[in-house]
C-alpha cells in the first residue's frame, strides 16, 4: 500500500470534484476521465478506465428531481480504484463498494448545498448595494467542498482497508464478477431508451 498514491488520489479527486460545476468544466471531472487519471496514478489505468466508463454508463441518465443530488462519479471512481490498488480485494467488488459510497456522498454534498444556499441572501444585498469583493466567501466556499470530498475518500479508504483486513470477501467474488459484467450492459440500455425517448419527441 503507497499512502503517497492515496493522499495524492484523494487530494486529486477533491480538485477534479471542482471542475463538475464550480471551475472550468473541462470535463475531467466525469468518471471516465476521471477513471484514467486517478488509475495512471494508481498503477492501474487499465482498470481505471474500465471502471470509469462503467460508472459514466450508470450515472449518466441520473436525472436530479425534487432538490435530490445524484451519486457523486468521482468519488465512485476514486474510491473504487483505491480499494482495488490497495487492499487485494477485486475489482468488482471494490466497483460496488465505490457505487455505494457515492451514494452516500451525495447526502454529505446535499448539506454542503444546502449550507451554501443560506449565503444566498447576503450576497444577493451586497450585489445590489455595489459591493462585488466576494471572492473570500467563493474561495472558502471551493475550498470546503473539495477538502470535504477528499476527506470522504480517505476516510472512506481507511475504513474499507481496515474491514476487508478483517472479513475476508473472496466468497462474495463470484456474485460481483457476474454483476460487474452485466453494468455495462445495463447502462447501454439505460442509454438507448433515454435517446429513443429523445428522438421520439422530437
Amino acid at each position: 500500500m503507497s499512502l503517497e498514491k492515496i493522499i495524492y488520489s484523494a487530494v486529486f479527486s477533491g480538485i477534479l470534484y471542482l471542475d463538475n460545476v464550480h471551475v472550468g468544466q473541462f470535463l475531467f471531472s466525469r468518471p471516465a476521465l476521471a477513471g484514467i487519471i486517478l488509475g495512471y496514478i494508481n498503477g492501474c489505468p487499465v482498470e481505471g478506465a474500465q471502471a470509469g466508463i462503467i460508472t459514466e454508463l450508470l450515472l449518466f441518465d441520473f436525472v436530479p428531481v425534487g432538490g435530490s443530488v445524484p451519486p457523486c462519479g468521482i468519488a465512485a471512481v476514486a474510491i473504487s480504484l483505491l480499494l482495488y490498488a490497495h487492499t487485494g480485494i477485486n475489482l468488482s467488488l471494490a466497483f460496488f463498494t465505490g457505487i455505494f459510497l457515492s451514494v452516500l456522498y451525495a447526502k454529505v454534498e446535499f448539506f454542503l448545498r444546502a449550507y451554501r444556499s443560506k449565503w444566498n441572501a447576503k450576497i444577493e444585498e451586497k450585489i445590489i448595494a455595489g459591493e462585488h469583493k466576494l471572492y473570500p466567501r467563493l474561495i472558502l466556499a471551493l475550498i470546503t467542498e473539495s477538502a470535504a470530498l477528499s476527506a470522504f475518500i480517505a476516510t472512506a479508504f481507511c475504513f474499507f482497508h481496515i474491514l476487508f483486513g478483517f472479513i475476508k470477501m473472496s466468497f462474495i467474488y463470484p456474485a460481483a464478477d457476474l454483476a460487474y459484467s452485466v453494468m455495462p450492459w445495463l447502462g447501454l440500455s439505460a442509454l438507448y431508451f433515454r435517446f429513443r425517448t429523445q428522438v421520439r419527441k422530437k
